[in-house]
Parts: structure tokens; C-alpha cells; sequence
């Protein structure tokens, strides 16, 4: 399977497994040459093709797509710069964690931290039992 397929099925297991609902989230891969596939902006998962696919290089510039690529494209791109063993990132909004979020109250992370899994998760990044909240920035702030 192609980093373009594994993104896509992602991407539409997210929505079928409530992860997000209509277009927000994203998911990306890295490629073996080191560009990014990542899903575009504003398509309905269930619509979305490998067609409307968009291949960045790590400065962010579309080398491949004619869609627009995710307005977190930024958050995607710095997980891969810091650490350089991951292959994918997955950014959802699942209902639960969101209702944490809305509530400002920390998620308490009931597993161990490894840094083994080659795989960028926000819960492995916290050093503490739980990972924090922060206030909502709009969809492609820095």
C-alpha cells in the first residue's frame, strides 16, 4: 500500500470511527523521498480521492495536487522537522476530547510514554499523567 493510499484510508477511518466529523481534522504521511502527502482542505472525507491528495515538500510548496493542501499543513510539517522517525500525523477532533478542550479541563493520559512508537501523538510529547488544554486558535495559526 502507498503512503497516498495509508493517508486516505486514515483520513476516512477517522470520520468512520467518529474521530472528526465533516472536513476538520487531517492526516498526513511522510514518503520515502521526504515529501508529505497530506489530505486537502475542505473535502468531505467521504467524497475524498487519491486524486485530491496534495504532495508538499518540507518547505511547505505544493510539488504535486491541484487542491489546496490542509490550512494545519504548518503543524504537520514541524511534527516531521522535530521528529525526524515519524511517519504520519493524524490530527482529529474527537467529540470527548473536544468537550475537554471546550471545558478547559486537562485529559488524563492512562498510558505509558514511549518514545519508541514511530508515530506523532500530542499524548506522547507530555511528560506529565495528562495532557493540558490550551485555548482555540483558528485552523492554521502558528
Amino acid at each position: 500500500m502507498s503512503v497516498h493510499d495509508e493517508v486516505l484510508a486514515a483520513a476516512k477511518d477517522m470520520l468512520r470511527k467518529g474521530l472528526t466529523a465533516g472536513t476538520s481534522g487531517n492526516v498526513s504521511g511522510r514518503t520515502d523521498d521526504g515529501h508529505v502527502v497530506i489530505t486537502p482542505s475542505s473535502i468531505d472525507y467521504e467524497e475524498m480521492t487519491l486524486a485530491d491528495l496534495v504532495v508538499l515538500d518540507m518547505d511547505g510548496k505544493v510539488v504535486e495536487g491541484t487542491r489546496s493542501p490542509s490550512s494545519e499543513k504548518s503543524v504537520h510539517l514541524a511534527s516531521y522537522r522535530r521528529y525526524p522517525e515519524i511517519g504520519s500525523v493524524i490530527h482529529a477532533h474527537p467529540v470527548y476530547a473536544s468537550m475537554f478542550a471546550v471545558a478547559r479541563q486537562p485529559i488524563s493520559s492512562g498510558v505509558s510514554h514511549t518514545r519508541s512508537t514511530p508515530v506523532a501523538l500530542a499524548i506522547t510529547d507530555w511528560p506529565s499523567s495528562s495532557v493540558p488544554s490550551r485555548p482555540a486558535t483558528p485552523p492554521g495559526a502558528s
